[in-house]
């Protein structure tokens, strides 16, 4: 049985039998964020699209020095063997990757390692 909310249709737990939660479990989700966020596939071997998103108010990615910034860590990361990224856009507010990985645990720790490694921070001060 489902019911509509807001043009969607919502699957009630209690007819399958399962308790329904109080409270939404997992970690809390920003106000700003505008995209549902599922859990990923678990990856075998291929290619994945990665969005890495700013927070509001910082400067633009496709600056000079921040573009300089985004591709150093991204050759950084290719000199790796965890992940490969193969094609990249940058926009004012997110960068696109392809990313090639063996696995859902490479192309996590490949991620990790990216965003540590931009260094924007110290650019930015």
């Amino acid at each position: 049985m489902a019911k509509t909310r807001m043009g969607r249709a919502v699957v009630l737990q209690a007819v399958f039998g399962f308790a329904v939660p109080k409270t939404r479990r997992g970690p809390k989700r920003s106000k700003d964020s505008r995209v549902a966020h599922g859990s990923r596939e678990e990856m075998k071997g291929g290619v994945a699209h990665v969005t890495i998103k700013l927070k509001r108010g910082f400067r633009s990615l496709r600056k000079k020095e921040e573009m300089a910034v985004l591709r150093g860590a991204i050759a950084r990361v290719n000199q790796g063997e965890l992940v490969r990224i193969v094609e990249f856009s940058v926009m004012s507010n997110h960068v696109h990757l392809i990313v090639e990985a063996e696995n859902s645990g490479d192309l996590s720790k490949g991620m990790a390692s990216l965003n540590t490694g931009l260094g924007l921070n110290r650019l930015w001060d």
